[in-house]
């Protein structure tokens, strides 16, 4: 999929499933955030599959990195982007930087965990939805293989039966 797009995958990262911890996030998100903060990534985009019910799903794209602000968003919104041009009243302890740094590595991982989460959610409906037309279908198998196991005994039964009142008949 993604080589016929010219998508360059660096890495994957599979059976994180249902159990996955802030631990297995951050073991896969600090390489990335280093990499992107040295500019070897213009972009971080995670794709997953988006639970939407359990008999269905889509896949998407999240984007990690760069973060997008609110403001960038929707330019519209006069008092968030005084905001986002550096106007505040808040002191940030122990610095403006550490505190950013530290909510954008929390959002991010935020973001992949909840990825994770939908896309397992996605795979247990769709599992739920195979198993149920499984059965359905293994009782449709069983109906029918009834209905010939009946016929087919039936018909022996009528055979002998023939063959008795012919037998009898003929001993007239």
């Amino acid at each position: 999929f993604f080589k016929r797009r010219g998508i360059n995958v660096v890495d994957t990262y599979s059976n994180l499933a249902g159990n996955c911890t802030e631990s297995e996030i951050a073991e896969i998100l600090v390489p990335v955030i280093e990499q992107y903060n040295s500019a070897d990534y213009r972009s971080v985009t995670v794709w997953y599959n988006k639970f939407i019910s359990a008999l269905q799903s889509e896949q998407t794209q999240a984007q990690l990195l760069p973060i997008v602000s609110p403001s960038q968003a929707s330019e519209s919104d006069d008092e968030t982007q005084g905001q986002a041009s550096g106007q505040s009243d808040f002191f940030y302890e122990p610095s403006k930087t550490a505190v950013l740094t530290a909510l954008c590595t929390q959002y991010i991982s935020y973001l992949l965990y909840a990825a994770i989460k939908d896309s397992y959610a996605a795979e247990e409906g769709a599992r739920m939805a195979a198993m149920d037309s499984a059965s359905e279908n293994a009782k449709d198998v069983i109906l029918d293989l009834t209905l010939l196991y009946n016929r087919q005994r039936q018909a022996a039964i009528t055979t002998e039966l023939t063959e008795i009142v012919a037998g009898a008949a003929s001993l007239n």
